[in-house]
């Protein structure tokens, strides 16, 4: 009996033993299970977040040579404004250099026209004088003439006088 009892008991313990066994295999079966569930969801996960990775890294590959472009553009523009400053400046210089040449012959003028006027001024003065001059040598040439026509009378009449005399 008491072989028997220990048989039953050992028996009871086994079947709990055996029970238990079974109960931990289905738990490390679940576990296995949603271990699997896990990692499929975590590759489907994986797989769209590498998809997703790669879609922004051809996207900031895609800015990245766009930004290249720009700061590029940037730079022919800097310069070309740098150009256009020096052109500028080059312009200002020119135009004063101009203004300066043009003032210069401005006041040249100036002085050439006051030079002219007092120079026609003079000449006026002169040719008025050589009229005066003129004026009073027309009349003494006039009063010459005359002169000269009554001397030449004078001289025609002791001529015929002479004449006269000489042929009595």
């Amino acid at each position: 009996r008491d072989l028997m009892a220990e048989r039953q008991s050992r028996g009871g313990s086994l079947r709990d033993s055996l029970s238990r066994v079974e109960a931990e295999i289905a738990q490390a079966q679940q576990d296995l299970d949603a271990d699997r569930a896990l990692r499929a969801a975590y590759a489907v996960d994986r797989e769209k977040w590498t998809t997703e990775r790669e879609k922004w890294t051809a996207e900031r590959e895609k800015l990245t040579r766009a930004l290249e472009g720009v700061r590029a553009e940037r730079e022919g523009l800097v310069k070309d404004n740098a150009s256009l400053a020096r052109e500028g400046q080059s312009a200002a210089q020119e135009r004063d250099a101009l203004v300066a040449k043009v003032e210069a012959l401005t006041s040249e003028r100036k002085l050439k026209v006051d030079e002219l006027t007092s120079e026609i001024e003079k000449l006026t003065r002169t040719l008025e004088a050589v009229k005066a001059e003129k004026e009073g040598l027309v009349q003494d040439n006039a009063s010459l003439a005359r002169e000269g026509k009554s001397a030449a009378k004078e001289r025609d009449a002791l001529a015929a006088k002479v004449e006269e005399l000489t042929s009595e």
